[in-house]
């Protein structure tokens, strides 16, 4: 009887704790190819390069930042978070917006907005 209720409790943690992380970052384990467009000074550079963000775990990594300035994982936020009908195809879509921040040891920033 012991030994059915302790399995029973681990069983029910492992599924809360399932559900929970699904509901606390939807875009856990997600890759998405993306375009980046570099902004130093205010000034948008004319070239855009093809990426991939990966969101894993709360952070967000890049190929681009990665290669380009040795930016591992950052600590990101969704600001915004909806659900909207696309009018040509009708289909159901979820838009996220994304900001993450990342400082190096010389408190050089850089920001990710997607």
């Amino acid at each position: 009887m012991k030994k059915t209720i302790i399995l029973s409790l681990i069983l029910f943690g492992f599924i809360a704790n399932t559900l929970y992380d699904k509901d606390k970052d939807p875009l856990h384990k997600k890759i998405y190819t993306t375009t980046v467009t570099e902004v130093k000074s205010g000034m948008t550079s004319n070239k855009s390069v093809s990426d991939e963000i990966e969101f894993k775990n709360n952070k967000l990594f890049s190929n681009f930042l990665n290669e380009k300035f040795g930016v591992k994982y950052m600590s990101y936020t969704i600001t915004k978070d909806t659900t909207f009908l696309d009018s040509i195809t009708e289909a159901e879509v979820r838009y996220f917006e994304v900001k993450a921040l990342y400082k190096d040891e010389d408190q050089q920033e850089t920001h990710v907005l997607c």
